[in-house]
């Protein structure tokens, strides 16, 4: 499983040019508060999304000759599921070490140092993508599902703008809201959002393993 990830990584030679152009694009766009606290959370994403995307184009390809490999396909599955944590912590490193040389060198561009909410921000939010990408790539495939990629690249593009607005113009409902969560005891609120996050990753996870272990290659 271990090599099934690291063969996804060694191919985004071709990729290391887009990742940066977005890290670029999210550290500009995401500037100014309140848009700057999600600067890590959705570059880190889009980031992993790019990366998952591409992998998944070459693995169309080679399907076959995965399978006819001494790997089961419940390897492959798991394989996938983990990648998608390795290239957030990949990702989550770029944006800082962006960050950091940004503000060593003083350009005029506003960063923030990196915080223990961006990377649990950055978990939740990796995890909500895998969950809902991984079964509709083992159902569909990579052809079949490009569109929804195409939906995910401007959802996550447009998201400053977005973001913006829905605060804007709902701004007493989010704080109304906030200020909700902000009651429930922290012992009981983390733990938990992470048994909800965890479940459905496990469901996410048990779907894909039943699609694909029943799929015809």
């Amino acid at each position: 499983m271990f090599n099934l990830i690291v063969k996804d990584i060694l191919i985004q030679k071709k990729t290391l040019p887009l990742v940066l152009l977005f890290i670029l694009f999210f550290i500009f766009a995401f500037q100014k508060p309140p848009l700057s606290t999600l600067l890590y959370v959705i570059g880190t994403v889009a980031i992993v999304d790019i990366i998952i995307v591409t992998a998944a184009m070459y693995d169309e390809r080679s399907a076959i000759l995965l399978i006819s490999l001494p790997v089961r396909r419940r390897q492959i599955v798991l394989a996938k599921y983990c990648s998608g944590f390795v290239y957030a912590a990949l990702g989550l490193l770029a944006m800082a070490l962006a960050s950091g040389i940004i503000a060593v060198f003083g350009l005029p561009v506003a960063v923030r140092p990196i915080s223990i909410w961006d990377i649990a921000g950055t978990l939740v939010g990796v995890a909500l993508f895998c969950g809902c990408y991984f079964p509709l790539y083992f159902r569909f495939g990579n052809t079949r599902i490009r569109y929804i990629n195409v939906a995910i690249f401007g959802l996550l593009g447009s998201a400053p703008s977005l973001v913006a607005d829905l605060l804007t113009m709902h701004q007493y409902r989010v704080l109304r809201q906030l200020s909700a969560i902000g009651q429930i005891p922290s012992w009981l609120l983390w733990p938990g959002m992470a048994a909800v996050l965890l479940a459905l990753l496990l469901l996410s996870l048990t779907i894909s393993l039943r699609i694909y272990e029943h799929k015809d290659l």
